[in-house]
């Protein structure tokens, strides 16, 4: 799951034009939105948060290719931070939960998903997102803000 910190964000941030899922995706990931389709990508620009139905709205459920889904800009909520589960967090053979620390760097790979990335902060222009600390978010999750690497 995956929830902005604010409500705020998502108050005053959201597309302004119809978009679609371009595949299925689960509500959450991180992807990039073109000619109005959104997809999972690698250097995502945006993420997908749909308010679901029913216990849906508290799950990481899917949403159907062709859907209109709800979309945000990651740039506007640039200093501003995420509530993440460790289910968006894809974790390499040698890492797990333990290997978070306030401070550790998160990039998106191209499921939408989170994965550890000591170079993010490089990467210029990209998105990416810095641990503020270990929180009970669904089982373990992090607390990230929202940085774009200079």
């Amino acid at each position: 799951m995956l929830k902005p910190y604010l409500i705020s964000m998502i108050e005053k941030y959201n597309n302004s034009a119809s978009v679609k899922a371009g595949a299925d995706v689960i509500n959450g990931s991180f992807g990039v939105v073109s000619n109005g389709v959104f997809v999972n990508d690698s250097q995502a620009t945006h993420v997908v948060y749909q308010v679901g139905k029913g216990d849906d709205n508290h799950t990481d459920f899917t949403i159907s290719s062709g859907a209109d889904v709800r979309v945000f800009a990651l740039k506007d909520w640039e200093g501003k931070e995420l509530q993440i589960s460790s289910e968006h967090i894809t974790y390499g053979s040698s890492e797990n939960y333990a290997s978070i620390s306030a401070g550790t760097t998160l990039a998106t790979d191209t499921t939408g998903k989170l994965i550890i990335d000591a170079d993010a902060a490089t990467a210029t222009g990209y998105v990416y997102l810095k641990v503020t600390k270990k929180i009970e978010f669904d089982g373990d999750g992090v607390l990230g803000q929202i940085c774009i690497g200079a």
